[in-house]
């Protein structure tokens, strides 16, 4: 009858070999770890306990147990020997210098911004494909190298200065304030006050020549859905209406900022597609109302540089306008008159649709001079 699994006879009983029947005078290869194991290391103690580690290469005896086992049998003839001690060194101790090198490679990024609420050039489009553009870049670009600082508490406490030091962080549209408000708090004083470089819209209140629901969000319902923008960005927003609104936001990181004083440059940005009302911007903001004194007090701060940065090229895409850049930048003029005056730096860049800037020119888009800005008052 042919055999199968099911009626072939069961292989012998093998007889177990112990140390009470092992022959005394059968030497004993020293690979042998336990029966039918072998290896190159063999850990053994002496009579004080102390563990000493001993390595052998493989031989004929020893590979013997693998003939028919072709690719086990080739990686351990063709194996090389381990070296005699294991290789203990970590990252942490190469110098300073190395470590620091690796740190920028990893967290200073190129380009060296991160944007959290982009403006797009485009006329009645709206922001959400530029800021889903940025977001993306955020998620599985700059989230992922943010995973080393979670390493070890002193890679920590060594790479946090490279990231939140050397990249600027920009909140370019005017919703701006409500995401820099919600980061700047879920950051936590330890890295705000690591902070080097910001660019935020300008908090003057005036017509924003934007998609509709880019606009400041007024109503409980835009106030809602900004929160759920910034739920996808990670953040978590403080909740109820006077937690959240523009003027409370303005105020809360004009107050962290001002507290730790390490701020070196503060670019506030005006686009060319908002109209600042400037009756409305000649009070302080401690009297709950707009201010024109650019934010920060300068003199609260070790080193401070601010900055009107005005972006142009916007107005693409539309027909029959109601308006165009030169009008709305002619708006600008007392804004920029006010800034000369109280020594604040006034720079014309280019962006482009997806909200990068600075952008080089090109024959369709160009930086106007703006009328009469001569800097008198």
């Amino acid at each position: 009858m042919r055999a199968n699994k099911h009626n072939s006879r069961p292989p012998p009983m093998r007889k177990k070999i112990t140390a009470d029947t092992q022959d005394s005078n059968t030497p004993q290869h020293p690979m042998i770890v336990c029966n039918g194991i072998w290896s190159s290391v063999v850990n053994s103690k002496d009579a004080d306990g102390a563990v000493s580690i001993q390595r052998y290469e493989w031989d004929r005896n020893s590979l013997q147990a693998y003939a028919k086992f072709r690719k086990l049998y080739g990686e351990r003839k063709f194996s090389k020997p381990h070296p005699a001690k294991p290789f203990t060194a970590s990252f942490l101790d190469l110098p300073a210098e190395l470590r620091n090198r690796v740190y920028e490679l990893v967290l200073v990024l190129d380009p060296a911004y991160v944007e959290l609420s982009a403006k797009t050039t485009v006329y009645w489009v709206g922001n959400e494909k530029a800021r889903e553009h940025h977001l993306k870049r955020y998620k599985y670009d700059i989230q992922r190298r943010l995973r080393l600082l979670r390493v070890c508490k002193q890679i920590y406490e060594e790479a946090s200065p490279m990231f939140y030091g050397e990249n600027e962080f920009r909140f370019t549209s005017v919703k701006g304030w409500y995401a820099l408000a919600t980061w700047i708090d879920q950051i936590r004083p330890r890295n705000q006050r690591l902070i080097r470089k910001i660019s935020i819209h300008v908090p003057w209140r005036g017509k924003v020549y934007d998609f509709q629901s880019d606009n400041e969000p007024e109503s409980r319902v835009r106030m809602d859905m900004q929160q759920s923008i910034l739920a996808d960005m990670g953040l978590t927003p403080r909740q109820g209406w006077k937690q959240f609104n523009q003027l409370t936001s303005v105020k809360r990181v004009k107050k962290v900022l001002e507290s730790h004083a390490k701020l070196e440059v503060l670019r506030l940005v005006i686009p060319d597609s908002f109209n600042p009302v400037w009756e409305t911007t000649i009070t302080n903001y401690n009297a709950d109302v707009w201010d024109c004194r650019f934010v920060l007090d300068k003199t609260k701060f070790e080193s401070l540089q601010i900055k009107l940065l005005t972006l142009q090229g916007s107005f693409e895409g539309q027909s029959d306008p109601p308006y165009d850049r030169a009008q709305v930048l002619a708006t600008h003029r007392p804004i920029r008159r006010k800034a000369r005056q109280e020594g604040i730096e006034l720079e014309d860049v280019l962006y482009d649709g997806l909200g990068h800037y600075p952008v080089p020119s090109s024959e369709d888009r160009e930086i106007l001079e703006v009328a009469e800005d001569d800097g008198q008052a």
